[in-house]
């Protein structure tokens, strides 16, 4: 059985991601590792308690919050390219992925946003 998370195509780039940089990553770099380590983890944690809400409005809050921290962790990975943590093939690979994570929780957003706006018109069609 799987549950509905499971099967976004964002949640396995994500932790194919953070698998590859953080396995390689030495403990002894403090800060940026941390940092890392919790970006990497509030994303697929934000999209999955997102996924089980019912409320549309609650799940676009959670998306919300992943995007923030995708991008925040794109901002945490250049640095550590910055300061030599990762290679430049880890960093370009990576970049890649990251790219298509934040466009994947746009694109989640706007449908969401598209469907709470279309729910909305039709609720005050009926009203009128």
């Amino acid at each position: 059985m799987q549950l509905n998370y499971e099967k976004l195509d964002v949640i396995k780039l994500l932790l194919s991601l953070s698998f590859q940089i953080l396995k390689n990553m030495p403990n002894s770099y403090g800060f940026p590792s941390d940092q890392l380590k919790r970006a990497s983890l509030s994303i697929p944690l934000n999209i999955t308690e997102g996924n089980g809400k019912f409320s549309e409005k609650d799940k676009a809050k959670f998306y919300h919050i992943a995007r923030g921290s995708a991008t925040e962790y794109t901002a945490i990975f250049d640095a550590a390219k910055i300061m030599e943590i990762i290679d430049s093939k880890q960093w370009q690979n990576g970049k890649t992925l990251l790219v298509r994570i934040v466009s994947m929780l746009c694109k989640m957003l706007l449908r969401l946003r598209l469907r709470i706006r279309s729910r909305s018109r039709s609720r005050s069609r009926i009203s009128n």
